[in-house]
């Protein structure tokens, strides 16, 4: 008897499950090249969807595909993942191609083992056996085209490092997304400063700014600082915080989606540093001079005193930073100035670090290694949520009336003054709001 692994929900996530299948032999030939391909079984259906082409070197593919799991009683499919592999034949007189050969050479679902990740690529590569699937060479020359564009377009994507900054003391970074854009506060002379996820106002007739710091408020006559803290606190930013406060006391009983405004905190009975940026940057904090220690079997140091990701590459004496996933590099902390590091062109030691230690996380983004693969299956398992759209509402809040710029290589506008991703596509409006997307005519809406 043949076993194969479908998943099934549970309090603590998915797991999967054995489903027995009958005797059978061995799968005919496709005959049409058609996707999605099904597997069908009276408990359940395993479905695989057309694999999208990684590489293609002389006659070997291969690719990476969605999958997914449902059995009968599920009103929704659990998805996945698959890496794949095949032969290529080409007959040119026909301008057809058969892809035969075919294995699964690597799978990911959620919350699975590999015990029950090598069961279901026992049962795919068995249900596979036989197969060759017919594919019109123009539509696999247009893959291969897609794909050397895509390579192409990977080299010319703007990598620019952000502006690093390093600090050895307290210290929090408070962006802004260009110069303050001030909206009007109801019932208050204040403006809202909207670019910023911090709760930060501006007083025009003292012409300062205000920032939350936890219980206190700090004061600055320029957005870059320097900062300092607010007391007594002005009659009409001590009324305006009182009202901040109720709202913030009635959202979280409501259980508000929206994300509240992030505040500064003390720490140790301190005020950090305020760091200001109206560009987009990153902030690395130790707690004093930055403190060494090695990583076993390679030449690398990693900073032990700080939360952040930094590495110095003794063979260079470069210093190596893992920002939002992307790689910098400098000869100094405090100077700079920084790099674009691609993963495949870190150095060896960086593949070697193990698993165990203490940095072994940053692995995921290292070229060649596994965890670096496993992320690309995840990466490539759809996510899904359903939203009620009778419920689903939007509100976008500009600071005066609607205005959009053009974003460099495409055709799209976004806007600039509003707090919400906006964006413009011919004549139609397109808003990102907690993570849903809205469309409307237009830029005040009304959204759906």
């Amino acid at each position: 008897m043949k076993k194969w692994w479908l998943f099934t929900k549970g309090m603590a996530g998915l797991a999967l499950l054995f489903l027995s299948l009958g005797p059978a032999g061995a799968a005919a030939p496709v005959a049409k090249d058609l996707w999605p391909k099904r597997f069908e079984h009276p408990q359940g259906t395993v479905v695989m969807y057309q694999p999208q082409i990684e590489n293609y070197e002389e006659d070997k593919l291969t690719g990476i595909a969605a999958v997914s799991v449902k059995k009968k009683e599920w009103k929704e499919p659990v998805f996945g993942a698959v890496f794949l592999s095949g032969k290529v034949v080409i007959d040119r007189d026909t301008r057809m191609a058969t892809i035969q050969e075919i294995q699964v050479t690597e799978a990911k679902f959620p919350d699975a083992k590999p015990e029950q990740l090598d069961k279901l690529k026992t049962f795919l590569n068995t249900e596979m056996v036989g197969w060759q699937i017919p594919i019109a060479l123009d539509r696999l020359l247009a893959a291969l085209e897609a794909l050397e564009k895509e390579k192409t377009s990977d080299q010319g994507l703007k990598n620019e490092p952000p502006r690093i900054i390093f600090k050895n003391h307290p210290a929090v970074l408070v962006v802004l997304d260009g110069d303050p854009k001030l909206l009007p506060i109801p019932d208050s002379r204040l403006m809202q400063v909207a670019n910023t996820a911090f709760a930060m106002l501006y007083d025009p007739g003292a012409k300062a700014y205000y920032l939350k710091g936890g219980e206190v408020w700090l004061v600055a006559a320029e957005v870059a600082g320097p900062w300092k803290d607010l007391d007594p606190l002005p009659p009409d930013l001590k009324t305006l915080a009182a009202k901040m406060e109720q709202q913030a006391e009635k959202a979280a009983q409501k259980k508000a989606t929206q994300k509240p405004k992030k505040e500064i905190q003390k720490k140790g009975g301190f005020m950090p540093e305020i760091v200001v940026s109206t560009v987009p940057a990153e902030l690395l904090v130790t707690d004093g001079e930055p403190q060494f220690t090695p990583i076993s079997g390679t030449g690398l140091l990693f900073v032990s005193n700080t939360e952040c990701n930094i590495f110095m590459d003794t063979g260079s004496q470069e210093y190596y930073v893992l920002l939002s996933g992307r790689w910098f590099k400098s000869k100094s902390l405090a100077e700079g100035p920084w790099a674009y590091v691609a993963p495949d062109k870190l150095p060896a030691d960086f593949a070697k670090i193990p698993e165990s230690s203490p940095k072994g996380f940053v692995r995921v983004s290292v070229a060649g290694t596994s965890q670096a693969k496993a992320a690309v299956l995840d990466n490539s398992i759809p996510q899904t949520a359903t939203i009620d759209r009778k419920k689903a509402k939007a509100k976008v809040t500009y600071a005066g009336e609607p205005k959009f710029q053009k974003i460099e290589g495409t055709e799209l506008e976004y806007a600039v003054n509003t707090g919400e991703p906006v964006f413009k596509s011919g004549n139609k409006y397109y808003a990102v709001v907690n993570g849903v997307w809205y469309e409307a005519d237009a830029p005040n809406g009304p959204w759906q």
